[in-house]
């Protein structure tokens, strides 16, 4: 086991200000994931009714690219702040229970 490994099993639980920094990754790709939805949505809407504009086709390609490349980019950027592994989030965009990788809890935002 490395030393990570060994506190976070150990039970050492994270500062404030890395949950907190967590809370608010989760805040933003929420937040993300419902405007892209959205977007993408009219995008379809858009390409179905205007579907003889070759430019309007395009630019609708173009911009879905941009927002799925974004959200790639989100995602993946966040890291545990013990092991600095890649967080990864459950269905619904909400971060999980504990790091895949090393185990340590996040605990959930007070209410």
């Amino acid at each position: 086991m490395s030393r990570l490994q060994v506190q976070a099993a150990m039970g050492e639980p994270l500062q404030r200000a890395e949950l907190e920094r967590l809370w608010a990754w989760e805040r933003v790709m929420v937040r993300y994931y419902a405007i892209a939805t959205v977007l993408l949505f009219g995008a379809c809407v858009l390409g179905v009714v205007y579907s003889d504009v070759p430019w309007l086709r395009r630019s609708l390609l173009g911009g879905t690219l941009v927002v799925v490349a974004v959200a790639a980019i989100l995602h993946e950027r966040e890291r545990c702040p013990r092991c600095r592994g890649r967080l990864r989030l459950r269905a619904g965009f909400i971060l999980r229970d504990r790091c895949t990788r090393c185990g340590i809890a996040f605990e959930r935002p007070p209410e």
